[in-house]
């Protein structure tokens, strides 16, 4: 894949061609689409690696809270200092355990924010208290207090199907290079 069909491409603010080079690359060992690694840090950092949550220690491309920094021979502090493509090293830190799941778009999300549904079908709550789900009420499509996989789905789907409306730019590359996966995201049929 050519660095300038990768996803958001135009998105990226710093070292552009060597940063999108690395999320290739992030794909290639981690076996899954590169444009749904873009996806998710978009999500979570708008590509920024010095991103910071005001109501918590995550921090960088992924959101890495203070705990799964450590875990990562790291700290939220110097991954805050680290360039997007520097960065990129401690994402597919965090993503290799994962490896095998990372088959959707929606598994890559829920592989930064709650793994241990990676395994489950699009049917399945997340066992969230009440205070998680208000903090992340967003993925409550239905409103009733509890974020099935399915809602999480439609969220992102609906999410960037806006976020192309607004940018005016083609969020899913044309195809080519392999991404026919990526195209089936316009409909985001998630198959697990």
């Amino acid at each position: 894949m050519e660095a300038s069909n990768l996803a958001l491409y135009s998105l990226i603010k710093n070292n552009q061609k060597s940063f999108a080079a690395a999320v290739i690359e992030a794909g290639r060992v981690l076996n899954c689409d590169p444009n749904w690694l873009m996806y998710v840090m978009y999500f979570e950092s708008k590509l920024n690696p010095a991103a910071k949550n005001p109501y918590s220690s995550a921090t960088g491309l992924i959101q890495f809270t203070s705990a799964t920094a450590l875990s990562l021979g790291t700290s939220t502090g110097a991954l805050r200092e680290m360039s997007n493509v520097e960065q990129m090293r401690y994402v597919v830190k965090y993503l290799m355990p994962y490896k095998k799941y990372l088959n959707s778009l929606t598994n890559v999300y829920l592989a930064v924010f709650y793994p241990a549904g990676l395994s489950k079908d699009e049917s399945w709550f997340l066992p969230l208290s009440e205070s998680w789900v208000n903090a992340n009420k967003i993925f409550d499509v239905n409103g009733d207090k509890r974020i099935q996989k399915s809602e999480i789905t439609s969220y992102i789907k609906n999410y960037f199907e806006k976020l192309q409306k607004k940018l005016g730019i083609p969020i899913i590359p044309a195809a080519g290079g392999g991404l026919l996966a990526i195209a089936a995201l316009v409909f985001f049929c998630s198959i697990i």
